[in-house]
């Protein structure tokens, strides 16, 4: 497959880490730039790598873009510019970034604010956002690519050497565990220590588990001194102990049943047995009496509650029957409103009646005929004075009995209301008499309600053989009294036998439990030590799987870094250390004839890398430009078909000079 070439066509800056309109354009295979320290060689660097990752040269994106001045403050106001050209195969396409600072007018102040900055991407000057910037270039190569085959320090500076370690493996093609196995009878049995782990993690897994069991084995002894130091000693056998303990309970209960019979001897029991009787008898006199008391204070609560109810309802039967009273007198004053009303109503239509029955009929029509002007004759105007008279006649009689029927309602209204105010004064006369006798009613309950719950509660006396027992209590107290003087001596004797019994029972018993927590103290020290062995063949077990392992890794490091170095003209890398032990460690280490990367001088270390961009430029299939900082410190660079920027410290050179070289360089040394 053809590999994609990419060039830099140009690339100019504009205020980008001070670097002010510096321009780079038509450039060829190899372009050196030349300028004392602080001119802003490295900056172009910078710039190439900002543009395209959004990181400086240094893989950081943390790094001051804006310009300073001579005091280090940052110059504001400014736009940050880096537009670049790429030649791809041919075909040219535009990148550019423009960082700005950006401020805001809040509300209420006269200026604007600084708020913060922002970032305008543009690709062949059509503006792009981030993602869409960012999508071109990944699709050109990707970032991480584009930063180890444009630096010759990326590889070994940047990159942790497990991912430089994963890079040479798919450089030099993947060697599978399966592989490696596969090459060695000694190695069968891996496959079942792994399980679904790689050689890797299962050997990480073992040490880990090998260094727990370190720490677990080192505790070990300290547990069991810990242990053995809280060991009591006793004097005697736990047998003997046993022995005694048995005897000294038997001996304090003897001493405890001995009391109990001389404090129950002496007819103490009898009296104290006549004393209980007495004593129930006087709580079941008090008991009677109580039960007296309470039974009238119930019947009286009940009788008051009875009193009670009784006045309240007929409280409540006056208040309705009041109210009742109170609606009909309301609705007689309306009636009588209303037939106020009606005979104004009649008085009118009376001499609305009177009115139209005083109304004559005349006679209006004319005497000539309206066609000829000449007199009608006098049958026709007889008839035409009947019709007149008769049509008027008949309207008066409508009219004058319209009035009267009228009147008529009138009247017969008023009349049903009086006869309904006749029945209400019947029935608010009524009421009077039920009111007055509720209201006699609800005065009594209150009366006897109030008298009765003033009222004390009958005298209720004492049983009269109450104080006869309260006597005979007494008399038993004495006698109990004399019988206890006479035997306090000895029972004080007992007491403080079984007071020195007590002790020396709880004395044994201590030493008892002292032998059981040593005997659980041994054994947990023997568990120990059994714990100790199982993790012993444990780790010789562990030890034997990390045989096999660097076993397996011996036979990989033969069979992989042979090939990865081949691929090679100047670098070499140890992919494995020996341990002080003997045990093997995955690396990635670069070395140059034995020297390792560290080691080396600035200039082996550019030769190295731009050995690895050489190889690593084949494997992806793509030529970039490359960046050599600090390039005057080596005399003979290794040649490669990526086109070289060098970046050349030179004291005589106070401003930036740019040195082009179109001629294509060939890949050797």
């Amino acid at each position: 497959m053809a590999k994609k070439t990419i060039r830099i066509e140009s690339l100019a800056f504009n205020n980008f880490k001070g670097l002010e309109n510096f321009k780079l354009k038509n450039l060829g295979n190899t372009v050196s730039i030349y300028g004392d320290n602080e001119l802003g060689k490295t900056t172009i660097f910078d710039g190439f790598t900002w543009l395209i990752s959004d990181k400086d040269s240094l893989n950081s994106a943390v790094f001051e873009i804006k310009t300073l001045d001579t005091l280090g403050n940052v110059v504001h106001g400014l736009e940050h510019q880096v537009d670049m050209t790429l030649d791809i195969d041919g075909e040219k396409i535009q990148f550019k970034k423009v960082y700005l600072e950006e401020f805001t007018k809040r509300r209420g102040e006269a200026q604007k604010t600084f708020t913060g900055h922002t970032i305008n991407r543009y690709i062949d000057n059509l503006p792009k956002m981030k993602k869409e910037f960012d999508a071109v270039i990944d699709a050109i190569c990707d970032k991480e690519t584009f930063k180890i085959l444009t630096n010759p320090r990326h590889f070994n500076e940047v990159m942790t050497w497990a991912a430089r370690r994963k890079l040479l493996f798919e450089v030099c093609g993947s060697l599978s565990d399966k592989d490696v196995i596969a090459a060695s009878p000694e190695l069968k049995g891996l496959p079942a220590i792994l399980g679904k782990r790689t050689v890797e993690d299962h050997q990480k897994l073992v040490k880990n588990r090998q260094s727990k069991i370190n720490e677990e084995i080192a505790k070990i002894p300290v547990r069991i001194d810990e242990n053995t130091q809280s060991i009591i000693p006793v004097p005697r056998g736990a047998e003997q102990l046993s022995v005694e303990v048995y005897e000294a309970s038997a001996d304090l209960t003897r001493l405890n049943k001995e009391l109990l019979t001389l404090e129950s001897g002496g007819g103490i029991a009898a009296k104290k047995q006549e004393l209980a009787e007495v004593e129930r008898d006087i709580i079941h006199k008090v008991n009677n009496q109580q039960t007296v008391i309470y039974n009238l204070e119930r019947i009286r609560k009940q009788d008051i509650a009875a009193l009670e109810s009784t006045a309240f309802d007929a409280a409540d039967a006056v208040t309705v029957a009041v109210d009742d009273q109170h609606k009909l007198q309301d609705e007689k004053i309306k009636l009588q409103l209303e037939i106020s009303e009606f005979e104004t109503a009649m008085h009118d239509l009376r001499q609305k009646w009177h009115a139209q029955d005083k109304v004559k009929f005349i006679h209006s029509a004319s005497l000539n005929c309206p066609h000829c002007g000449q007199d009608l004759p006098e049958d026709q105007i007889t008839a035409a004075r009947e019709s007149a008279q008769g049509a008027f006649n008949e309207a008066q009689a409508k009219t004058l009995s319209a009035i009267a029927d009228q009147g008529k309602n009138v009247l017969n209204t008023v009349n049903g209301h009086k006869l309904r105010i006749g029945i209400i004064d019947t029935i608010v006369k009524q009421y009077n008499s039920q009111i007055a006798d509720l209201e006699e009613k609800h005065q009594a309950a209150v009366v006897a309600w109030d008298k009765l719950r003033l009222a004390d509660l009958p005298e209720v006396k004492p049983d009269p053989e109450h104080d006869t027992l309260l006597a005979k209590k007494e008399l038993i107290l004495d006698a109990i009294g004399d019988l206890n003087a006479g035997i306090a001596t000895a029972a004080q004797e007992y007491r403080e036998k079984i007071e020195v019994a007590t002790v020396n029972l709880a004395s044994l018993e201590a030493d008892i439990k002292q032998h059981e927590a040593n005997a659980r103290i041994l054994a947990r020290n023997v568990e120990h030590k059994i714990s100790e062995r199982v993790l012993a063949a444990e780790f010789e077990k562990l030890e034997s799987e990390l045989f096999l392992i660097e076993k397996f890794i011996r036979l990989k490091v033969d069979m992989v870094e042979g090939p990865i170095n081949s691929r090679f003209k100047l670098a070499r890398f140890q992919l494995f250390t020996e341990n002080i032990n003997g045990g093997l460690e995955p690396c990635c280490n670069t070395t140059f004839e034995g020297v390792p990367y560290n080691s080396m001088n600035n200039a082996a270390r550019i030769n190295i890398g731009l050995d690895i961009i050489n190889t690593l430029s084949d494997f992806y299939g793509i030529s970039m430009p490359v960046f050599i900082d600090n390039a005057e410190a080596i005399t003979q660079l290794i040649k490669t078909d990526s086109q070289q920027i060098k970046l050349v410290v030179s004291e005589m050179d106070k401003t930036l000079r740019v040195e082009i070289d179109i001629n294509p360089p060939l890949k050797g040394v």
